[in-house]
């Protein structure tokens, strides 16, 4: 499992996109879902991933971050992972991974991958479609790098 957390991380992180549209992030995680055998939907510019029991239960979510945001870096505007968003989506979809070759007994399990949480947008837009209505409990968690850390203390700029 450390083989493929490493891996997902480089991946992600190699494709920094800003913003409520994040097309390669989620293409790529998409991908990833549909191999473990999740039924998968996208949703304004994100991704919900669906594992269902078929045993009535709890329907649990994990949620993470998938857009970068922009920093000034030597003079350039870059698209740059500095709030780790990477890595929330590194860990939720190693945990689907995980969860899809253990099972689960019942009730669903929805994993959504956010775009736009930077411009604090996504969320939004996210539920305003009713996709996210069967949700009963839902997890998230969010990085504050260090200074000189993973963001390295450049000024950032939100799209």
């Amino acid at each position: 499992m450390k083989e493929f957390m490493e891996s997902t991380w480089k991946k992600l992180h190699s494709m920094p996109e800003i913003g409520v549209e994040t097309p390669a992030t989620c293409g790529y995680l998409k991908e990833q879902l549909l191999s473990f055998g999740y039924e998968v939907k996208d949703v304004a510019g994100g991704l919900v991933g669906i594992l269902d029991s078929g045993n009535p239960g709890v329907h649990f979510a994990l949620r993470a971050d998938t857009d970068a945001l922009e920093f000034f870096i030597n003079g350039e505007i870059v698209n740059y992972h500095g709030c780790c968003h990477d890595c929330h989506s590194t860990l939720v979809l190693t945990t689907a991974k995980k969860i899809a070759e253990e099972g689960i007994k019942r009730g669903k399990l929805f994993l959504v991958f956010q775009p736009g949480e930077e411009p604090s947008t996504g969320a939004d837009r996210m539920i305003a479609t009713g996709e996210l209505d069967e949700i009963e409990e839902m997890l998230g968690l969010h990085f504050v790098p260090e200074r000189g850390a993973s963001w390295q203390g450049f000024p950032c700029r939100y799209a």
